[in-house]
């Protein structure tokens, strides 16, 4: 399961970074309007690294699901063998229906709290010692793990449905079904309380892993620049 991860978390969150960074900086420079910059960038981002990360998301579910335990390499012939190439690509189109709403209710949220937590600590600083820090966007690590949780929380919350959706599209339940159907075939089988499935352990994993991604990814940028 480890190599399955990595294969497919390590090359997609690279992609959508390298990407995501530098269109909206392009973006940003050409309208001045950080808001829609943040969405088109995560939207352009999120395309390609959705794409690449289907195989190692198919690989992981199979095996998570699978009553024998076999390794990712046996599961990904045994699916070549029977379908094809094409078969490590089962359920794309559910992955970029959700991973890019995902990604852009991810960053957009990002971008909003840590927006509304400069507004309060210069607010704060301006009533306790009367410094105006209103142009200081500069935040400590412990300040950028702060509002990573908050951020990864509500994504958590918001795109559980869709996680849950995908879930059972790649596991072959509801293979014959869209994104949009899945939801109403899930509501219909089992009631609407099973699109939040999992969600108290999804939003734990999704906030702590977002509180350190950003912590430490504006710590190597320091150690860069």
């Amino acid at each position: 399961m480890v190599p399955v991860a990595i294969l497919g978390s390590g090359p997609s969150f690279a992609l959508f970074f390298g990407i995501y960074s530098f269109a909206k900086d392009k973006l940003e420079r050409s309208t001045g309007d950080s808001k829609t910059s943040v969405l088109i960038a995560s939207i352009l981002g999120g395309i390609p690294s959705s794409l690449v990360a289907v195989p190692a998301d198919l690989l992981k579910k199979r095996i998570v699901l699978e009553t024998t335990e076999r390794s990712w390499l046996a599961v990904s012939r045994e699916i070549i063998n029977k379908e094809g190439a094409k078969g490590m690509f089962l359920g794309w189109q559910a992955n970029m229906l959700k991973d890019l709403p995902f990604a852009a209710i991810k960053m957009t949220l990002y971008e909003g709290c840590k927006s509304l937590y400069l507004t309060f600590r210069a607010k704060y600083w301006r009533q306790t010692s009367g410094v105006d820090s209103t142009n200081d966007t500069n935040l400590s690590l412990p300040e950028y793990g702060v509002v990573g949780f908050a951020s990864g929380a509500a994504t958590a919350v918001l795109t559980t449905p869709l996680d849950c959706v995908n879930t059972r599209i790649k596991s072959g339940e509801l293979r014959e079904f869209g994104v949009i159907r899945g939801h109403f075939e899930i509501i219909k089988r089992d009631g609407w309380k099973a699109l939040f499935r999992g969600l108290g352990p999804r939003t734990i994993i999704i906030s702590l892993g977002s509180s350190v991604f950003w912590s430490m990814q504006n710590a190597i940028i320091k150690v860069i620049s």
